[in-house]
């Protein structure tokens, strides 16, 4: 319910601040902020995401998983996402997003799993013996039907 609340309340506030902010500084360098915010944001967010998809192909090719870039490119996109949007609340949490040191320490503590939410996972070491069979494909003969004396019934055709 708080969030619902948090949601419907955001808005309103974020036009409130625009509001305040255009009678201190005035309308038009509101709105200049506000474009400049975009771009600015967007080209950050262009240069940041090459360098961690970098790290994330980086971490693939060791063999690694690569959770934490993950999260960080999730954190990107969310920043650009912030940074697009009209509003000086929406744009001061997208350019703290921006931020490498603060984004890869909220990657790393959600990425963290509780303690005690798993429970015996030790790995084990399993080894697998072989066995080689040799296999010989010889074409079966068929022998000559034992000669018996009384009638033969045709099993094929039984009515016949």
């Amino acid at each position: 319910m708080r969030w619902l609340l948090l949601i419907l309340l955001f808005p309103l506030i974020e036009i409130s601040v625009f509001v305040n902010a255009s009678h201190v500084i005035g309308v038009g360098w509101v709105m200049f902020l506000s474009v400049f915010s975009a771009v600015w944001g967007i080209t950050l967010v262009k240069i940041q995401g090459i360098g961690t998809l970098g790290k994330f192909q980086q971490r693939l090719a060791q063999g690694e998983a690569p959770g934490v870039e993950l999260l960080e490119g999730f954190f990107l996109l969310l920043a650009g996402f912030f940074l697009l949007i009209p509003g000086f609340i929406t744009d001061s949490i997208g350019a703290l997003l921006l931020i490498p040191p603060l984004r890869r320490f909220l990657a790393t503590k959600m990425f963290k799993v509780p303690a005690g939410s798993m429970h015996n996972t030790t790995r084990q070491r399993v080894i697998v013996e072989s066995i080689e069979v040799e296999t010989q494909t010889e074409t079966p003969t068929r022998s000559e039907p034992k000669k018996s004396s009384g009638r033969i019934i045709d099993q094929e055709k039984p009515w016949e």
